[in-house]
């Protein structure tokens, strides 16, 4: 018993760095699909979180939040406040991946596939989610100066102004590569959890 414990939890611990250094590859890289700009590192986030545990999701999401601090994607977040960034940023990563394995924790005894699929679209609502609420809270100051004056990107170009604080977050900062990231995460990642649990079983 204590071999072929010590022997799962080897597989465990070797999964859990191979999806480490996925994610951290998959966020320093985004896909573009016509205007859609992709980042991908969701999806091990939620593979760890369903095949591992909840404690992996969350590691996964912290990693996935430490690189996005580090690679530039937050820089127009930290210009303004650093401190709200980096707690946005890590607390958004990982309680995505936290919530991912619990959802896929609760429903996996009913039915694997149904965890999978449910642990898939928690993930990134739960990271958008907080990533929202973070906008209105935290920065809504900035979002008003945005709405009123717009966004200096140089050159004496404004963005934004004019725009409702809503609409720039739920448009210019969210917009449709949400959904499309949604759905992306949904298909591959349930599809990778039934072929690792099938294979799992078999053995």
């Amino acid at each position: 018993m204590a071999g072929s414990k010590g022997k799962f939890d080897t597989r465990k611990l070797v999964l859990a760095g191979i999806l480490t250094a996925i994610t951290v590859l998959l966020q320093f890289t985004s896909f573009k699909f016509g205007t859609f700009q992709i980042a991908l590192s969701v999806i091990p986030i939620t593979v760890g979180a369903a095949l591992i545990g909840v404690a992996a999701g969350g590691w996964l999401g912290l990693v996935s939040a430490t690189v996005i601090l580090l690679n530039g994607d937050s820089a127009l977040f930290l210009a303004i406040n650093p401190a709200a960034t980096i707690v946005t940023v890590i607390v958004k990563g990982v309680l995505s991946g936290l919530a991912a394995g619990a959802v896929y924790r609760l429903l996996r005894k009913a039915n694997k596939l149904v965890g999978a699929i449910a642990a898939s679209v928690v993930a990134p609502v739960v990271n958008t989610g907080i990533f929202t609420l973070s906008c209105f809270t935290l920065f809504k100051s900035s979002l008003n100066a945005w709405s009123a004056s717009g966004l200096d990107v140089g050159e004496g170009t404004f963005l934004w102004q004019g725009l409702s604080p809503v609409a720039i977050v739920f448009v210019m900062l969210i917009g449709a590569n949400f959904f499309v990231e949604l759905a992306v995460n949904l298909v591959f990642s349930s599809a990778i959890v039934r072929v690792v649990e099938q294979g799992s079983q078999r053995k």
